[in-house]
């Protein structure tokens, strides 16, 4: 994620918790996070947020995860998290410059194949 779209994040994530009346503390409680985290994510100091971190706090805020990753910057155009994200969470030992690259692979297979019907094999009973 970007500077801009952590601090979009960020900004967005105040703004919701503000709205509901709450504070940091209160919103640690209810998302089961750390206030620290929940502080670095406001300031836009967060630019790799876990997806389990989102997902608690969107539950707690009240909205959905979709929303939240929409709000971050990882959505693909139909609306689920993008591959970094995937990569991130459930690959999170890789370099940021790997992780890249896979994504910039999968748009280039993406856009290549535009228009393009890809049969799926038949699912088996």
């Amino acid at each position: 994620m970007t500077e801009e779209q952590a601090r979009g994040l960020g900004e967005y994530i105040k703004r919701l918790r503000e709205s509901k009346g709450r504070g940091v503390r209160e919103l640690a409680r209810w998302s089961g996070l750390d206030a620290e985290v929940i502080l670095r994510l406001e300031s836009g100091h967060a630019r790799h947020p876990r997806l389990d971190t989102l997902s608690s706090l969107a539950s707690a805020l009240e909205i959905t995860l979709v929303d939240m990753l929409a709000e971050s910057g990882q959505t693909t155009a139909c609306g689920v998290p993008c591959i970094a994200a995937h990569l991130r969470q459930c690959y999170g030992h890789l370099p940021e410059s790997v992780i890249r690259e896979v994504e910039e692979r999968v748009h280039r297979a993406a856009s290549e194949n535009d228009g393009v019907q890809q049969d799926l094999p038949p699912q088996q009973t």
